[in-house]
């Protein structure tokens, strides 16, 4: 690729991406350091429910008999359908913050089309209706503009079709009414000519079926209204290489506007339609290797049709609203498992609304939008049910302790006091399979230091206290390559309670602290020349305070003790000149508060002591305003307690110290709805433990103090609560090199189709498939997260996904996960690099 092309590919896309917003999302391993089982749920209020509706942000349009599409940036497009006339508009939802963004409009209004994920990251919508009649022409949306273009029409007009991606990556179309009558003809659109031809037609036209793709990569269509009354029960199959379709078993009942849902068994779901007595209960199997068809267990709990049917993570399938057996809209949801072949009710809709579609998100929640007669409102579905297990033992007991990811996935728990006294050892945990070994001794033993992965996979470890409660000056280096630690440069100022931030240039700011007295000094590490320097001084001496490296590199300190209270002073240090400057003060002094970069690059700051009391109150700062804003109230007012973002861009909160002593107890944050709901307690209460996101994206509890125990060999587990089968996640190789900023991003290993488990996301016409793959990229340390859009001059398969990188990520260590049908792989751990033209940039 010449240096001009990549000039112009990435300032389109931080112009861009500085417009849009992109999205951040989890998982289970086995019984391992980083698998999660079940454990007892909490009764405190609030308390976190699964598989419950909330209400979220309102379309900017009202419709109905629209399209939605999952995008790669874990964005949703809602396309075109009708407000009683077709539609041109189309918009954004933004999973991060829960709103909706109007983008470019089509061409041609348009109902009752299809919308599909092409693999190279544009959607194809083709044919409808209008007032015009129905509908040949065709457009494709490309994500990186926002702008629809016009491409190659269909040979024959038709609306309540069906599209289906197939393996190949062309787009099959099947049927459909046509501008005179039911269509039996098929064809395919080539993404890379942008061309249409015919293939093989069906044996029976059909319109308001439905079309899967099936394991083996032919595809599955049912169902179609008859003519006089008469609905048909027939099915066939298409053969992609062939080009040629063939009858296969019939269905128990003829249907149309039914729902189809590969399940993770390769087998078929149809549930529901419209039959000759009205919408249907009834439901049943598709088997493709017997060809036959058999009714479930039992029937649906309510008879509907225009409804969405949605794969959860878990390999149960969600069913949504629709018309009933009275034509009437209805709220009433349920589950299909598949292992008891059963329905159940679920929670219900907050609106009742049929004609509307369902999105899996990354995050395994589903998003329904719109539909009805023509409702602007959108609500989310969370079927998730975080748990806390028993985990690894360490080697010894520790408090005050570090724990470090590693570049090669491992990690390193160091320092702190043991049962013993101070602590000079250090133990690696691998996590799969899991395993502790101990590692190289410690210069100097030390409680409460700060631990940094730099950017060459060396850890960093840095003041605390020493024997005798000395502050210490000095500092060391953990080489995982040779598995010994050497002393570097000593700090300027031997300092304790501070704060460790790595820098984007690769440096580390080290600020305030106290070593006798509260310190306003801040110096930096530059691993390069292994000194410390001074930098310029804060405005005010500050110790237990938080630092978090904003979306820009700047980085905010917020908070913390001066000696004699709480400050609600805030200061921002821009690397660039050096320098501090003061930021929009705390609406509460806090100090042993928290705090977490949200995925939207807000920060939020957590609880803490304002004077001497506990404060459960929650505060964000937007830096594109530089102003702070209360959210929702913690369950439990604490302090000395532990923050982490999750991968689906919840808050974890664990810990700590409540208003009757060292707590057990655990909460999580939704930055989307800015309320807090009451999780499992921890098995063991804890402060100054460590708490450590893992490649597998549960979270992990180690060590600390008890109330019985002065420190704690103990860990404990967090499952963010998806419920999938590990050997449904994708496979994402380990990286041997770093990742440039300046070049795409090629990640390969397997499933990244969704092991072919298709036509996840709806079910239906108007519901994309969610089996496409979605890169996150999240930087070790600091947590911030990044999603890559797809590289349109390389197509998605099975097996590699290539993306433009995600411009505003900072350089340093990340984890790279590939999410797939709301299912994350494990992670794999690597160096993001930065190049000459680096211009981070804050997403909103």
């Amino acid at each position: 690729m010449s240096i001009q092309s990549i000039f112009k590919r990435f300032f389109r896309m931080v112009f861009i991406l500085s417009i849009l917003t992109v999205l951040p999302l989890q998982p289970i391993l086995a019984k391992s350091l980083d698998s999660g089982l079940g454990g007892a749920a909490s009764q405190a209020a609030n308390l976190l429910m699964a598989n419950t509706w909330s209400n979220t942000g309102n379309l900017n349009t009202a419709r109905g008999q629209h399209t939605a599409t999952l995008l790669t940036n874990g964005m949703v497009l809602v396309a075109g359908g009708s407000d009683a006339s077709p539609l041109t508009d189309a918009e954004l939802y933004n999973p991060l913050t829960g709103d909706w963004s109007v983008t470019g409009s089509l061409n041609t209004e348009r109902r009752e089309h299809t919308a599909t994920l092409l693999a190279d990251g544009r959607v194809l919508v083709a044919g409808g209706a209008n007032a015009s009649g129905k509908l040949a022409s065709c457009e494709i949306y490309d994500p990186l503009s926002g702008v629809w273009s016009e491409t190659d029409s269909l040979g024959e007009a038709r609306s309540t079709h069906t599209a289906t991606l197939l393996e190949d990556g062309r787009v099959l179309v099947t049927g459909g009414q046509g501008s005179i009558a039911m269509l039996d003809s098929a064809e395919i659109f080539d993404p890379v000519s942008e061309t249409w031809s015919s293939t093989g037609s069906m044996t029976t036209t059909r319109r308001a079926h439905a079309a899967v793709l099936l394991s083996d990569g032919k595809v599955l269509a049912a169902g179609s209204y008859g003519s006089g009354g008469a609905y048909k029960d027939s099915a066939e199959i298409y053969d992609p290489v062939a080009g040629t379709w063939s009858s296969t078993g019939n269905m128990g009942s003829g249907r149309q506007y039914l729902s189809a849902t590969v399940l993770t068994n390769g087998k078929v779901l149809v549930a529901g339609g419209h039959g000759a007595a009205g919408s249907l209960d009834s439901s049943e199997i598709y088997d493709p290797v017997a060809g036959t068809w058999s009714p479930t267990t039992g029937n649906l709990n309510a008879a509907r049709r225009q409804h969405s049917a949605t794969l959860l993570p878990d390999g149960s399938v969600l069913v949504t609203g629709g018309l009933d057996s009275g034509n009437a809209q209805t709220l009433e949801c349920e589950i299909y498992d598949p292992a008891a072949g059963t329905w159940s009710t679920t929670d219900s809709l907050n609106a009742a609304r049929a004609f509307h579609t369902a999105t899996l998100l990354p995050s395994g929640e589903v998003l329904v939008a719109a539909g009805g007669l023509y409702l602007s409102s959108a609500e989310l579905y969370d079927p998730r049910d975080g748990a806390w297990s028993v985990g690894m033992t360490l080697n010894r007991s520790r408090t005050g302790h570090t724990v470090t990811q590693l570049l090669d996935g491992s990690l390193l728990i160091a320092a702190g006091k043991t049962s013993a006294g101070f602590a000079t050892t250090a133990e690696i945990a691998s996590l799969n399979p899991a395993s502790i070994t101990d590692t190289g001794v410690m210069n100097e033993s030390r409680y409460r230091p700060s631990a940094t992965l730099l950017a060459d996979g060396r850890v960093l470890v840095l003041g605390g206290q020493g024997f005798a409660a000395v502050t210490l000056d000095s500092a060391e280096l953990y080489d995982p390559g040779s598995g010994s630690w050497s002393y570097t440069d000593s700090l300027n100022t031997p300092r304790e309670n501070h704060t460790a931030t790595l820098l984007p240039d690769g440096r580390v700011l080290v600020v305030g602290g106290a070593n006798g007295s509260i310190l306003g000094t801040a110096e930096i590490y530059d691993p390069a020349t292994e000194v410390f320097t001074y930098t310029a001084s804060l405005n005010a001496a500050r110790s237990w305070h938080t630092a978090t490296m904003l979306q820009d590199g700047r980085v905010l300190v917020a908070g913390g003790w001066n000696g004699s209270v709480s400050l609600d002073s805030v200061e921002i240090y821009d690397p660039a000149t050096g320098t501090w400057s003061l930021a929009d003060s705390l609406n509460a002094g806090r100090r042993f508060h928290s705090a977490a970069l949200l995925a939207d690059g807000r920060v939020l700051v957590m609880s803490g002591y304002l004077g001497s009391s506990r404060i459960v109150s929650t505060e964000v700062y937007d830096p594109l305003l530089d102003a702070w804003s209360y959210s929702g109230d913690m369950i439990v007012a604490r302090t000395y307690h532990q923050s982490l973002v999750l991968g689906d861009g919840r808050v974890l909160v664990v810990g700590g110290y409540d208003n009757s002593g060292i707590t057990k107890a655990t909460e999580i944050y939704d930055p989307v709805t800015e309320t807090w709901s009451s999780l499992a307690d921890l098995a063991t209460e804890r402060f100054y433990f460590a708490l450590t996101l893992l490649p597998s994206g549960n979270a992990l509890v180690s060590g600390g103090t008890s109330s019985t125990a002065a420190a704690l060999d103990s860990s404990e587990i967090f499952d963010p609560g998806l419920g999938y089968l590990n050997s449904w996640r994708t496979t994402v190789d380990d990286y041997s090199f770093p990742l440039n900023m300046c070049a795409s991003l090629e990640t390969t290993g397997s499933g990244f189709r969704g092991r072919k488990f298709s036509e996840a996301s709806g079910g239906g016409t108007t519901n994309s498939a969610s089996n496409i793959p979605q890169v996150q990229v999240r930087r070790i340390d600091s947590g911030q997260i990044g999603w890559a859009l797809a590289d349109s001059s390389s197509p998605f398969s099975d097996s590699t996904v290539t993306t433009l990188p995600p411009a505003f990520l900072h350089p340093g260590p990340v984890l790279v996960t590939v999410f797939v049908n709301g299912i994350p792989s494990r992670s794999a751990v690597t160096v993001f690099e930065t190049c000459s033209i680096f211009l981070p940039v804050i997403m909103r």
